[in-house]
């Protein structure tokens, strides 16, 4: 700062040193926009994230649903063909 611009304002030392915080605060200012647009997409892909593990969780449900209706269905099975053999066993065993 010249003299002259000293004689000029009193004040002018003090204006300057608050272009000086005004330039800092409009690089910040650009820089947190940056960063909110990198918080944003950020966000968004965290959405789909939720998204996909919401739908892990649901066909993870119906595949231990599954497996339960396949091990009733065997069950079911093993159980049928053990009364029919005691069954068989039974009749023939009166019957003879």
């Amino acid at each position: 700062m010249t003299e002259r611009e000293k004689d000029y304002c009193p004040h002018a030392t003090e204006i300057a040193g608050m272009k000086e915080q005004i330039k800092t605060l409009f690089v910040n200012l650009a820089d947190f926009t940056e960063l909110t647009k990198s918080v944003t997409k950020l966000a968004e892909s965290m959405n789909y994230v939720k998204d996909d593990v919401r739908d892990i969780k649901s066909e993870m449900k119906d595949i231990k649903e599954e497996k339960i209706k396949d091990f009733n269905h065997y069950k079911r099975l093993i159980a049928g063909g053990i009364l029919s053999a005691m069954m068989g066993f039974l009749i023939g065993r009166f019957l003879m």
